[in-house]
């Protein structure tokens, strides 16, 4: 993925934030050939070049797919994997700030409440 891609989609998002980003510890990462977006350390949002996927609480997944969202699917080594809360909105919600906003702040208060993940042990080189 074209890493101005990228960057051009996570100014969507940052110009889109609906709170100041000192507040969620706002960060990004570049992860699985696109970006995590991450508040408060937890993962609300995977930026898929021009596409993002918002971790979306269960109960706004029905909302988002009426909204035209997607779930995110991909490819692990031939077999389809489907990402049951990630959904990939349409471009002209991203584009909208406001819309935008609506959305992440919907992942954000969800992503931030969930339980941290453990670290996996780092296996030994051989």
């Amino acid at each position: 993925m074209a890493k101005e891609v990228l960057l051009k989609t996570k100014a969507q998002l940052e110009a889109a934030l609906p709170m100041p980003p000192h507040e969620i510890d706002l960060n990004f990462k570049f992860m699985f050939g696109g970006m995590g977006a991450f508040a408060r350390g937890r993962m609300f949002a995977a930026l898929l070049g021009e596409d993002v996927a918002f971790k979306l609480p269960p109960d706004q997944v029905e909302d988002a797919v009426r909204e035209g969202g997607v779930h995110w699917v991909y490819d692990d080594k031939g077999k389809s994997m489907t990402m049951n809360t990630y959904m990939i909105m349409p471009h002209d919600i991203i584009a909208d700030p406001e819309k935008c906003g609506y959305w992440m702040q919907l992942a954000i208060e969800f992503a931030i409440v969930q339980p941290a993940k453990l670290s996996r042990p780092r296996k030994k080189a051989k």
